[in-house]
């Protein structure tokens, strides 16, 4: 009995293990919608810095794909620019919490406003910088925790909010049992059910870094920009954004490397221009349902 109960124990602390969302082996997808333009933004960590005695790890976009579509309406690449580069921020984790830094950080009544750090333009001291809360994967339901809200829309502007978890489930990611946590800002009112923060992917409706807009909402509904999907840096897609995935094709251009599997028949197929193909030539190499497969 007792040998039991170490058992069932160690398994329970290892359910609970905390999945890191720094990972130099995943690629982050996120999309933007603005009046059918559909352009796919591709991000990846891209080593680390010492600041103030921390190590922080870079997130970068590396690589931007933009897409038409056909006749069907099934987009297709129509242009790929692989030296596209732009910094998104700084992360750190420690004990299942997600920091990142900010600077022209600006208090008014016991609140505070910023924007994320980048180094691009900003000639901040690093005394200067500040270390905040993004994400808390220790709340258990109906806690609150005190993180941010980022837009991107404005330049990296951030605000300091409450939320509070308001479900918790569980997804299967890589082989791995990770933690959802539906979050809402924790108001007077009800925000409903909250949307998904997940672990070792962050935020599962817009994106690694940025946090949900509650406050900023989109002013046209022409116009979006979410995260679509995770990548394994050999081509596996890991997690889709559940509630908005966009199915597009990505090729060759983020140097992902393994072939997989044929996979469906039901899923169109592109070869490695984003031309959508009707009868594949055997040998050659296409993309279908997002993975990697040669022709038969």
């Amino acid at each position: 009995m007792f040998l039991c109960f170490i058992i069932s124990t160690s398994i329970s602390v290892k359910a609970e293990e905390y999945k890191s969302m720094i990972r130099y082996d995943r690629i982050w997808e996120h999309i933007s919608i603005n009046w059918g333009d559909l352009n796919a933004y591709y991000e990846k960590f891209d080593g680390s810095e010492e600041i103030n005695g921390k190590t922080y790890h870079r997130l970068v976009s590396y690589c931007k794909a933009s897409y038409n579509y056909d006749a069907e309406g099934e987009p297709y690449i129509l242009n790929v620019d692989e030296n596209y580069f732009r910094h998104e921020g700084y992360l750190r984790e420690e004990d299942g919490k997600v920091y990142t830094l900010l600077s022209n950080v600006e208090y008014d009544d016991n609140r505070f406003s910023g924007t994320l750090y980048v180094p691009e333009g900003n000639e901040a001291h690093p005394v200067d910088l500040k270390e905040k809360l993004l994400y808390d994967f220790t709340c258990m339901e109906a806690e609150s925790y005190r993180g941010l809200q980022v837009d991107d829309k404005l330049e990296y502007y951030t605000e300091e909010m409450n939320y509070k978890v308001k479900s918790i489930e569980s997804v299967e990611i890589d082989g791995e049992e990770s933690k959802i946590m539906r979050i809402a800002p924790d108001f007077e009112w009800d925000y409903g059910h909250g949307e998904p923060i997940v672990e070792g992917v962050g935020i599962a409706s817009y994106g690694c870094l940025t946090t949900i807009n509650f406050l900023y909402l989109p002013t046209c509904p022409c116009m979006n920009y979410i995260f679509n999907r995770v990548l394994s840096t050999d081509g596996k897609v890991l997690y889709k954004n559940e509630a908005d995935y966009v199915d597009i094709p990505f090729g060759d251009f983020l140097g992902v490397g393994s072939l997989t599997d044929e996979p469906s028949d039901a899923a169109p197929i592109y070869d490695l221009y984003g031309r959508r193909i009707s009868t594949p030539t055997a040998g050659q190499l296409y993309i279908q349902g997002g993975k990697k497969y040669i022709g038969k």
